[in-house]
């Protein structure tokens, strides 16, 4: 007879690799001048400048990636960008006053700022109750081969949640075009959480008419 309990052994693998895979990062809130009609003169962005207002040394590795993958998907959109930390380094604002700042920002030839800030972070035990896994396969091969394999024990884990804010701003005026919120749960790394936040918040850039216009 063969043995068939490897496939389900594997199937329910596949099943809980997925499920650790899938994105924990959720838009909580969002607003668009383009969309709620309070600004009817919102120009067309050409070029945005990205800042990502991580100060301490320990978020510049989430920092760098937020700029990068934030860059990478608005040209996606075809929406020209340029990271702040690559364009000016880790403390280019520093000390200057709000007409410097916004002098720096247009002579980079950017008509858009889209800020990014971590708003919180919080760390909690969470007890994660066992399960069991259903047989993939028929009465005799479960009979014949059930493995304990296929119950997942209880454990605790550590979660840590993430609370971020984008703003888009138009450097022509200064005025706010564009607003979220969103949380993020025990992102895989900071590349990772990185990489599913700029996806997620440029596709509603988009599709609340704040770029791609």
């Amino acid at each position: 007879m063969k043995r068939i309990i490897p496939f389900a052994g594997a199937a329910l693998a596949v099943v809980l690799l997925l499920q650790s895979c899938s994105s924990s990062t959720k838009l909580t809130n969002s607003w668009a001048a383009q969309e709620s009609g309070t600004n009817h003169n919102t120009p067309k962005i050409k070029k945005v400048m990205v800042l990502a207002m991580f100060n301490n040394a320990s978020n510049m590795s989430l920092r760098t990636n937020m700029e990068k993958e934030l860059v990478r998907d608005l040209k996606a959109y075809r929406v020209d960008a340029v990271g702040a930390l690559q364009t000016y380094g880790p403390k280019a604002f520093d000390g200057l006053t709000e007409n410097q700042a916004l002098a720096k920002l247009r002579e980079s030839g950017s008509d858009a700022v889209l800020t990014v800030r971590l708003l919180d972070k919080n760390k909690e035990k969470q007890y994660v109750p066992g399960r069991y896994a259903p047989y993939p396969y028929g009465f005799w091969g479960y009979y014949s081969y059930y493995s304990p394999m296929m119950y997942q024990p209880g454990y605790y884990a550590n979660s840590v949640q993430y609370s971020f804010e984008s703003n888009l701003y138009g450097l022509n005026d200064s005025q706010l075009i564009y607003s979220a919120q969103s949380s993020a749960l025990d992102p895989s790394s900071p590349q990772g959480l990185a990489d599913d936040y700029a996806r997620m918040i440029v596709k509603d850039l988009h599709r609340k008419g704040a770029i791609g216009r």
